[in-house]
């Protein structure tokens, strides 16, 4: 029998634009990179689809009007900004050479660390109704809604795409093994959105200090296509790019999740070209020893 090899999804865009000189602050954090240096952007998703990403995620982590506004403009400019931003990083991720995917990145409104923040519905329900239409006018059909930690926010953003020809993977982040990070359970929240259209479940942006017992419970409850991709920090959230584990934990700990056969894999904040590298290496590795 031959064993399948996971989708290679890519690694961080923030952390390689930080390693080729760009500098970022919070609220925007990358995403004024798509109008100051798109060529940039463009070359690091060149970069990760030569090295054998399947997919590469477009840099709209943080393209959105609500962003924009907290970084001191007024809503009108916001949003045009907002645009603006989304709009370069797509045509940044079309531009990239060879047979590749395309995943539209969406997150949460507010900071995803903090679930607590989120806004409510009827500000969700214009928020994601935005970004998905405009990412489908744009050419993306397969949404990579990530580091979702609320599960009221989750759904809505879930409502919106039900009935858009799309394809959708949904990437959790957790507070520990078996809890959202809104404190609801993990069990109950998939439960929930087995319901709708999603494609595939992932976890992303937990760290390598974990022992992953959080895929165990994806797999028997989902059932369908999953994946992982974790940064490489050794705590959660704080100084994710100064203290990350050692080449030694980081192989061990993707060889240990190859083990549990993920559908999807790739790496989230702190990795980097290398790091994408090193794991292609260990998946290859592993599928030819496992076949």
């Amino acid at each position: 029998m031959i064993i399948k090899k996971p989708i290679l999804l890519d690694g961080a865009m923030g952390t390689e634009l930080i390693a080729r000189g760009e500098k970022f602050t919070l609220p925007l954090w990358s995403a004024e990179a798509n109008l100051s240096n798109p060529s940039l952007v463009t070359n690091i998703h060149q970069n990760y689809a030569d090295e054998g990403a399947d997919i590469i995620t477009t840099n709209t982590f943080r393209s959105t009007a609500w962003t924009y506004e907290k970084s001191g403009l007024d809503s009108k400019n916001a949003k045009e900004r907002a645009d603006r931003s989304l709009m370069a990083a797509v045509d940044c991720a079309q531009k990239v050479r060879g047979e590749i995917k395309i995943a539209g990145s969406i997150t949460t409104i507010d900071d995803c660390y903090q679930p607590k923040r989120y806004p409510g519905d009827n500000i969700a329900y214009d928020h994601y109704g935005h970004l998905v239409d405009k990412l489908l006018e744009l050419g993306i059909n397969l949404f990579l809604i990530e580091t979702m930690g609320n599960l009221d926010e989750i759904e809505v953003a879930l409502d919106i795409l039900h009935n858009k020809e799309a394809e959708i993977f949904l990437s959790l982040i957790l507070k520990d093994s078996k809890t959202l990070l809104d404190g609801n359970c993990l069990f109950d929240v998939i439960k929930i959105i087995r319901s709708k259209k999603v494609n595939s479940l992932l976890n992303n942006c937990n760290n390598f200090n974990t022992k992953f017992e959080e895929l165990q419970t994806i797999q028997d409850e989902w059932g369908g296509s999953w994946g992982i991709y974790p940064n490489l920090g050794i705590t959660n959230y704080d100084d994710l790019y100064l203290k990350r584990v050692s080449q030694i934990k980081f192989e061990q700990k993707m060889r240990y999740i190859l083990v549990k056969k993920p559908d999807i894999i790739g790496l989230c904040c702190g990795s980097n070209i290398n790091d994408f590298k090193i794991l292609k290496k260990i998946v290859e590795e592993y599928y030819e020893a496992e076949n």
